[in-house]
């Protein structure tokens, strides 16, 4: 009698529901967390299964680039998890830069689980003791020494994502339809800070080239944010808000800052109050045995300071716009050939060098080549350093970028590439008689930051 109720029961019943635990232990760990809320409000039996904790935690690690070993000060990993979502994705991408007129931010997030935060730093470069040097091969180049500590700024932090504790009337952050506020020390000061989140950009839109996007093209990206009017709604109802968990970009995000006097309303920036924030992939910054100088890097721009740049070894010829506005830009430069030692262990190194501003100066802003070399390999060889300041370096033709104040009348010129080591690079700009140095920026060292 009773095997043939337990048939009954087992016949009306999904045959989802009567696979066995360890099944559905592997298949709810590849369900997203929207999906596992949905499938906990069907029945008793999967509520049970998706409150299993080794899913949350799994679901919370894979979020960061160290693994937590306890949810603390949550009592369960699904609770440490819902406090931060959606926003899992800012800490997971770790690096973003920003597209704040002229200069951008470079910053880096991560979670604090010692303050259940996702926070996010400016990374700045301090300058150490500078040395002059006169360079050999031309004695009227005067060289200035380059090796900054690259650090993150704490004293400003640009993203604080707080805890958010389910009550019985919110049960979930509200980033559907407004801003996320984000308390801040700086407050004190009636500075005011909030964290948006981005829709998706369509397809169609992301190829119409009259619309402003962030990342800039000239980046690969999967996703594009329009930031078209970005500025002239920063006071307005919001468009393109997400409607749904599927809907949210997590390539971008924006922070708004005002400042509140009293009694007498906001007082900003035009041009500032909203800042978009785009990822970077992570592997257009790690060096890989056949791209040895793709990664982050800083550089010394004298007057402007240091300048945070991304620089990508291309695959092929790139052609862009640039082919068009700047046909004068070909080096006439002679070349000399080299053969690689038959020993070496690293293959030669070859194709095309870009370097991309991710901050920049009033000149040339972020988002622009600053330095580009079309092939490092034999085809643009020039020579191989025996000067001591930078012997055994390939020396190849490249193009520094230069333009007047506000990026008027900007144009390519003449520069020769040092390639020192895969940690550093130097640039000789012809025309303009100097020397730059360019540092490879160590991302570990910055996410593994200790901080106060």
């Amino acid at each position: 009698m009773g095997n043939n109720k337990t048939r009954k029961t087992q016949r009306g019943a999904s045959p989802f529901v009567l696979l066995p635990s360890e099944i559905l232990y592997m298949i709810l760990s590849c369900v997203p967390p929207p999906s596992l809320a949905a499938l906990s409000s069907t029945c008793r039996h999967l509520f049970k299964h998706t409150q299993n904790d080794l899913i949350w935690m799994n679901l919370v690690n894979s979020n960061l680039p160290h693994p937590l070993s306890d949810p603390a000060p949550f009592r369960t990993w699904r609770e440490l998890y819902i406090s931060q979502f959606p926003m899992w994705f800012v800490a997971r991408n770790k690096i973003w830069f920003s597209d704040v007129i002229d200069t951008g931010k470079l910053i880096v997030t991560r979670y604090n689980p010692r303050r259940c935060m996702i926070e996010g730093y400016r990374v700045v470069a301090k300058h150490t003791f500078r040395q002059f040097e006169t360079w050999p091969y031309d004695t009227e180049v005067l060289i200035h020494s380059f090796k900054p500590q690259v650090t993150l700024w704490t004293d400003d932090p640009v993203v604080q994502l707080v805890k958010f504790v389910p009550t019985p009337s919110i049960r979930s952050m509200d980033w559907r339809w407004g801003e996320i506020r984000m308390p801040m020390a700086i407050e004190a000061q009636r500075v005011f800070n909030n964290f948006i989140v981005c829709a998706k950009m369509p397809r169609e839109d992301v190829e119409n080239s009259e619309k402003i996007v962030w990342p800039p093209r000239i980046i690969p990206s999967d996703e594009r944010v329009d930031v078209s009017d970005q500025q002239r709604l920063a006071f307005k109802p919001r468009r393109n808000m997400p409607e749904s968990y599927e809907d949210i970009c997590t390539s971008a995000f924006q922070v708004k800052r005002w400042a509140q006097l009293g009694n007498f309303g906001a007082v900003f920036d035009e041009n500032n109050i909203i800042s978009t924030f785009a990822s970077l992939q992570p592997e257009l910054y790690t060096p890989t045995r056949e791209k040895p100088y793709q990664g982050i890097w800083v550089g010394d721009y004298s007057g402007h300071g240091s300048e945070f740049l991304l620089v990508l070894q291309r695959d092929g010829p790139f052609t862009n716009s640039l082919d068009d506005e700047h046909p004068d830009t070909k080096d006439d430069s002679s070349s000399s050939t080299y053969s690689s030692s038959a020993g070496s262990a690293l293959p030669a190194p070859r194709g095309r060098l870009e370097a991309i501003k991710l901050t920049g100066d009033p000149n040339v802003p972020r988002g622009q080549i600053t330095f580009f070399a079309e092939d490092i390999g034999a085809g643009g060889l020039i020579r191989i350093a025996d000067e001591d300041l930078f012997k055994g370096a390939r020396v190849v033709r490249s193009q520094g970028h230069i333009a007047s104040t506000n990026f008027r009348d900007d144009k390519f010129i003449p520069a020769q590439l040092f390639l020192v080591s895969h940690d550093c690079m130097a640039l000789f700009w012809e025309e303009l008689k100097h020397v730059s140095y360019y540092r490879r920026v160590d991302i570990d060292a910055l996410v593994n930051q200790e901080l106060e």
